[in-house]
């Protein structure tokens, strides 16, 4: 049976249509590029259902747009991620091809925040303002940094132990930064670009860098956060909320 919609969410079902005659002794069923009657009672052939039909469709325009890849040295980026205002909104940290910059709103200049060679991403302001809080990743692995946002200190790595670490978040002292930790291992052997069904934790890193510690698996949750009360870790789950 020919399957339909399969290039989308399938709404209707995977499977073409099909509606009983009104004895309710066939279905009638397409498949094949035909329309076919199949008898209900065991042993019964289908029937093809002669069926003809003359018509024009226009077909619209070909969907083809150019998207030139620069051969320069430099070019405009058109794409950002992880953008986040600081807190008092007079800058704002983002990642632009794998490497992070701050720039003064509303209409500043962008400026690197590091000289690493490694993947940087996720920044995430101190409640201060004053720092910046990243994630990084290479073939050796990923670790938790930071970094002054003037520039007059270099980047500080904060953990000892290479893993994937993903969504830092600064407890409201500035004290502490808590991160959703993985394997490498599972970024390292993965089929694609995710590490999925990986085991991952919640873990606890001082502000000036140590060994992290662990608070509790994630159990599906991501996205840690802080409010107000510095004893209490705020999550979410896609199912739970």
């Amino acid at each position: 049976v020919t399957r339909d919609d399969q290039e989308s969410v399938a709404s209707s079902d995977v499977l073409p249509g099909m509606s009983f005659t009104p004895d309710s002794t066939e279905v009638v069923v397409s498949y094949g590029g035909k329309i076919w009657r199949v008898p209900i009672a065991e042993g019964g052939e289908p029937v093809a259902v002669p069926f003809r039909v003359q018509t024009e469709l226009d077909i619209g325009p070909e969907l083809a747009f150019k998207y030139p890849v620069s051969n320069e040295r430099q070019f405009t980026v058109r794409q950002i991620r992880d953008a986040i205002p600081s807190p008092g909104g007079t800058e704002l940290a983002f990642a632009a091809l794998d490497q992070l910059y701050v720039v003064s709103l509303p209409d500043g200049e962008p400026r690197r925040l590091t000289s690493l060679e490694v993947v940087e991403a996720q920044p995430t302001w101190s409640p201060d303002g004053e720092w910046v809080t990243f994630v990084t990743w290479s073939p050796d692995g990923g670790h938790l940094y930071k970094t002054r946002v003037d520039g007059t200190v270099e980047p500080t790595q904060l953990t000892t132990t290479a893993a994937i670490y993903q969504n830092p978040a600064w407890s409201p002292a500035g004290d502490r930064i808590v991160a959703i930790q993985g394997p490498s291992r599972a970024m390292q052997e993965a089929a694609g670009p995710f590490a999925s069904g990986a085991s991952q934790n919640i873990v606890s890193v001082p502000s000036d860098g140590g060994v992290w510690t662990m608070i509790a698996p994630t159990d599906g949750r991501r996205e840690p956060h802080f409010t107000t009360d510095a004893d209490r870790i705020f999550l979410y789950h896609p199912e739970d909320g």
